[in-house]
């Protein structure tokens, strides 16, 4: 998802057409929640109005993330439509674009693929939930935790209270 400014330039007399999959896989998984990603599918056109590069776009894809009930892996579908716009470093942006849009470059390429990975990470839920309930239960243990029932735990006397029972038997 590389451009050149050259390239770019070209798009000021007819808008570039661009249709590429990435693998952000391991960008995405910086992310606590992300347990996979699959292939990004970028679609869109870049346009150029003097040293103003627009791509308007649809980002299409899906992470797995966690069940906010189960912790089981839940397939999360994604499709992004947004634009972009990149200004050189140090240029002020047209006053009429959208701040939340903007972005700078420096040097002969644009890299999108960073822009792209704010977008799919800024859209994550908060919660997800399995639509069916799985086969494959939850972990029952992880690192430094177990899950521990009521039935098992009450039949167990903490044993610095195991003394306190025999008070009331000697009286």
């Amino acid at each position: 998802m590389k451009w050149t400014v050259q390239a770019l330039q070209q798009a000021r007399y007819e808008s570039l057409h661009f249709d590429e999959n990435v693998l952000l896989e391991d960008q995405l998984r910086e992310h606590q929640d992300v347990r996979a990603a699959s292939l990004v599918s970028l679609k869109g056109t870049a346009t150029a109005n003097r040293n103003v590069f627009t791509f308007q776009f649809v980002v299409k894809g899906h992470l797995v993330l966690p069940c906010s009930r189960t912790l089981a892996d839940v397939e999360w579908p994604y499709e992004i439509k947004g634009q972009a716009h990149y200004v050189p470093e140090g240029e002020m942006p047209p006053s009429h674009l959208n701040e939340e849009d903007v972005f700078t470059y420096s040097g002969d390429v644009i890299d999108l693929s960073h822009m792209i990975q704010e977008r799919i990470l800024v859209e994550i839920p908060m919660q997800v939930f399995a639509d069916k309930p799985t086969e494959t239960a939850a972990p029952s243990s992880g690192k430094d935790w177990e899950l521990v029932s009521d039935e098992k735990n009450s039949d167990q006397i903490d044993p610095r209270l195991a003394d306190l029972a025999k008070f009331f038997d000697e009286k």
